[in-house]
């Protein structure tokens, strides 16, 4: 099960550069948040001291989950257990979904004076890579093309929506999310996953 997220949020030459470079940092099984309930000093320190051995580069951790590591304060906890183990921070790499989570952490980083070596924070969009790719193989088995994935910047024609709003299902901080849409009328700014079906208009 942890292999087969990364087969479906990375290419092959990813996984291969990882299983050359890195030791991946194992989460634990039912805590919450899974990578701040996971992190802890004797679980770095045995990544570490295996990350030695076999001669690789960095201790790569993987938050496959939605862009909360700023609320769970994940980067603090880090820094913390590596002043308490003696883990070098460079060394740490973190791959987050936020696709702002490296400027996000420089600025966290450049306001505090507690720590002086950063952590290597890499944004990546690991579900939308997996969800592309779950819409080309549909393609494939159906020899229909439903839509067309492409880099923005090759676009030859921009998209006319401001935001993409991803909701998959009902809860109280996606409520208040799309009341704060529903006040300030946005929803004809965005492409929306919606919750409610009653939401669905023409506009969106």
């Amino acid at each position: 099960c942890k292999w087969l997220f990364r087969i479906l949020f990375f290419t092959k030459q990813t996984l291969d550069y990882f299983r050359d470079n890195v030791i991946i940092y194992e989460e634990l099984s039912e805590v919450i948040p899974p990578i701040g309930g996971s992190l802890n000093s004797e679980l770095l320190i045995k990544t570490y001291n295996k990350m030695k051995k076999s001669n690789k580069s960095f201790i790569l951790i993987i938050d496959k989950t939605e862009s909360n590591w700023y609320h769970y304060k994940i980067q603090e906890k880090i820094h913390e257990l590596c002043e308490q183990t003696g883990v070098p921070e460079d060394k740490i790499v973190y791959i987050s979904n936020d696709m702002k989570s490296d400027e996000v952490y420089d600025k966290w980083f450049e306001k505090q004076t507690k720590y002086k070596t950063k952590i290597n924070f890499i944004p990546y969009p690991g579900n939308m890579f997996h969800r592309s790719e779950e819409v080309r193989k549909v393609e494939i088995e159906n020899g229909k093309v439903y839509h067309k994935i492409e880099k923005y910047k090759d676009r030859e024609k921009l998209p006319t929506k401001k935001f993409i709003c991803l909701m998959g299902h009902n809860n109280t901080q996606r409520d208040v999310f799309w009341n704060f849409f529903e006040k300030n009328k946005l929803n004809h700014h965005t492409i929306d996953s919606l919750i409610y079906p009653l939401f669905f208009s023409s506009d969106n």
